[in-house]
């Protein structure tokens, strides 16, 4: 009698558990379409918006694979954490975009065509640091998902409280900073406009000390998450490595045509531009290679090639 009830409460178990995975598969799979969802909307709005990005709506477009590739990871990989911080980091990449473009819109732009214009600058202004931020501590979970440990669980924490104070100080920081038009100059002195929502009194220095974190003292302290692929690469074996050398390639191939960029002038300095924004959109596929491991080995093709092709051009 006991071994049967015993057997009777195991299936129990064993049919809760069951139920459980399945119903945690399910809310991945809606997280991950709704992230989707939410970075395909944005970038139609953006359209709409086309006025302040002219020819430039080719940079939400080419940052758009963050919030696809990130929900890819998340349905195909839950339990690893870089799908859900490449997701999340491409979700406020365009939220960004779209919020500056709106409140342009709204407050200069067309006055009066759209309400809130003001609500949505202190989106625009808090969005930037959750959008660098999680693509930052992501770094420290590529490409098992799991952390290096030891001190490095207090680097993660510490970059978390970072992005977190950085966003919170953005958004109720006064005044707030309007965005530019990408198809026009750089102004000479910022467009400032009050915040709705900056609180009154002592509180108010409070959020104008926590913009500090998303300032560039805080340059040192993003450092961190390429230290720790660094770190990561030394402690590897042969297939992570490979893995790593696959983000390493599609980063620098961004960082160093943008950083070109600023040395040369002409036409020359739009392509390098335009390279770098490719190179950034490149990012999460590479992401993707690494961890689907589709032609990982390839990498050491691409990257001789690449050395190959620059030192032809330079020459030329």
């Amino acid at each position: 009698m006991s071994m049967r009830s015993d057997g009777r409460r195991s299936r129990q178990r064993d049919a809760v558990t069951r139920a459980d995975m399945a119903g945690g598969w399910r809310a991945n799979r809606v997280a991950a379409l709704l992230i989707a969802s939410i970075a395909v909307l944005l970038v139609a709005a953006d359209f709409v918006l086309i006025e302040f990005f002219g020819p430039f709506i080719a940079i939400p477009i080419v940052l758009l694979p963050f919030g696809l590739i990130g929900p890819l990871l998340i349905y195909r990989l839950p339990r690893n954490v870089v799908g859900w911080l490449l997701g999340t980091s491409g979700v406020f990449f365009q939220v960004t975009f779209t919020s500056g473009a709106y409140s342009w819109v709204a407050l200069v732009g067309s006055p009066g065509r759209f309400p809130g214009g003001e609500v949505v600058t202190a989106i625009s202004n808090a969005s930037i640091a959750p959008a660098l931020g999680c693509a930052i501590v992501m770094l420290l979970f590529f490409p098992s998902g799991r952390g290096l440990g030891g001190r490095w669980t207090w680097v993660g924490r510490g970059l978390i409280a970072v992005v977190v104070l950085a966003g919170v100080g953005g958004l109720f920081n006064d005044p707030l900073q309007l965005s530019t038009p990408f198809t026009a100059p750089p102004p000479d002195e910022p467009t400032l406009i009050p915040n709705p929502l900056a609180p009154h009194g002592p509180l108010a220095g409070v959020f104008q000390f926590l913009v500090l974190f998303g300032g560039p003292g805080t340059v040192p302290v993003m450092l961190a998450g390429p230290i720790a692929l660094i770190v990561r690469y030394r402690r590897s074996a042969a297939v992570e490595r490979e893995q790593i050398k696959w983000l390493a390639y599609s980063g620098s191939l961004a960082v160093v045509s943008i950083l070109a960029s600023n040395f040369v002038a002409g036409e020359l300095a739009n392509w390098l531009w335009g390279l770098g924004a490719v190179g950034m959109g490149l990012i999460p596929v590479a992401i993707a290679v690494a961890i689907f491991r589709y032609r990982l080995y390839g990498i050491d093709v691409l990257i001789r090639r690449t050395l190959i092709y620059a030192a032809v051009s330079l020459t030329l």
